[in-house]
């Protein structure tokens, strides 16, 4: 008798026996190429790009001006006009500038909290925002701002200042580290001359996480030495006295 069944779904196969029904084997490259069709599809879905990220070149909006919502002596809150885009915003860049050292901050709102501020310093803020294209906008304009005073104590002086290091042009120190009440920013190494003090190198503290107390100071000028005439000359056995002329 033939018998038909049904295999994968998909297609059928002729089976002959003799008054039984004997399963027949499933195909083994139908059931694998299924397996196979299924994961290359998940991991095309997976590590897809975005369909708008090649066709959205236009960047957003410029992020309304920065406004101070609350302020401490170490701490701000920053908040701004939100960006509009022709797709979506996807996220803010905060810049903040200290001296010469520059961070940025990520936000996926229009305000960030800034912790770990010095008081009475000046910080420069400046926001941009990015779509999910990679698109961004210009920068905001610029905050100044000058943190509240509240930190009159001064850090410890340092204590054993040596050489650990020379050459003709420059000379490695290190010293043992201060203390202050509430957060030490930089050391400056100072030239000490007869007429004035210069400083010759600044050692930033900033992140806090990771002092230093060691420096190379470079540009030095070698210094020659000329031996004094006058100068006891000792050899073996003997020793000669100085003559003057």
């Amino acid at each position: 008798m033939n018998v038909w069944r049904w295999i994968d779904r998909r297609r059928q196969s002729k089976v002959r026996n003799h008054g039984y029904d004997r399963p027949s084997r499933s195909p083994r490259w139908g059931i694998r190429g299924l397996l196979l069709s299924v994961l290359t599809g998940v991991l095309v879905a997976v590590g897809a790009v975005p369909a708008y990220a090649d066709t959205d070149t236009e960047p957003p909006s410029v992020p309304g001006p920065i406004t101070v919502a609350e302020i401490t002596t170490s701490t701000v809150l920053l908040t701004w006009e939100p960006s509009t885009d022709n797709v979506g915003v996807d996220r803010y860049e905060v810049t903040v500038t200290f001296t010469d050292i520059l961070s940025v901050y990520q936000t996926t709102t229009n305000s960030i909290r800034l912790t770990g501020l010095r008081p009475s310093r000046l910080y420069l803020f400046s926001v941009r925002a990015r779509d999910a294209a990679g698109n961004g906008s210009p920068s905001s304009e610029t905050l100044r701002l000058v943190m509240p005073p509240g930190d009159d104590e001064p850090p410890t002086t340092p204590t054993g200042l040596r050489v650990t290091g020379v050459t003709e042009t420059t000379v490695d120190l290190a010293w043992n580290p201060s203390t202050d009440n509430v957060q030490l920013a930089l050391y400056e190494v100072l030239s000490i001359t007869p007429g004035e003090d210069t400083v010759v190198a600044r050692v930033w503290l900033l992140p806090p996480w990771s002092p230093r107390t060691s420096v190379q100071v470079s540009g030095l000028t070698p210094v020659r030495r000329t031996p004094s005439p006058c100068e006891p000359v000792t050899r073996p056995a003997t020793t000669r006295p100085c003559r003057r002329r």
